[in-house]
């Protein structure tokens, strides 16, 4: 899914696509987290929260806007814990500037490794 949204269309999505309760974090995190039962947190660069971000926030999905720089950020942080090959749902946000931002959910440690 790769479409063109308004933020009320985004929030929408990714209320239909995530788990009521969980945690999405990253640069959007916040803005499409809103109208949602979704906990959120920012992270970037220079936060309190940008070492070790999934351990510290304990989130479940992650939002990623899809630039070099914000991938390469996060394929540094994220532990080995996110499927990069396939996200979740994508949503574009178009203002000012286009932002596409993929949402990816975080796989969870268990006893015996990654699930």
């Amino acid at each position: 899914m790769n479409s063109t949204y308004s933020v009320s269309h985004a929030q929408a999505t990714v209320r239909n696509n995530t788990r009521p309760g969980s945690t999405l974090i990253g640069e959007f995190g916040p803005e499409l987290a809103i109208g949602s039962e979704l906990r959120s947190a920012p992270v970037q660069p220079g936060l309190s929260n940008d070492m070790n971000p999934i351990e510290k926030t304990g989130a479940d999905y992650v939002a990623v806007t899809r630039n070099a720089y914000w991938q390469n950020w996060w394929h540094a942080h994220a532990s080995g814990r996110i499927s990069w090959n396939r996200p979740l749902f994508s949503v574009t946000l178009n203002g000012s500037s286009e932002y596409i931002v993929d949402v990816y959910e975080i796989r969870r440690l268990t006893e015996s490794g990654l699930k």
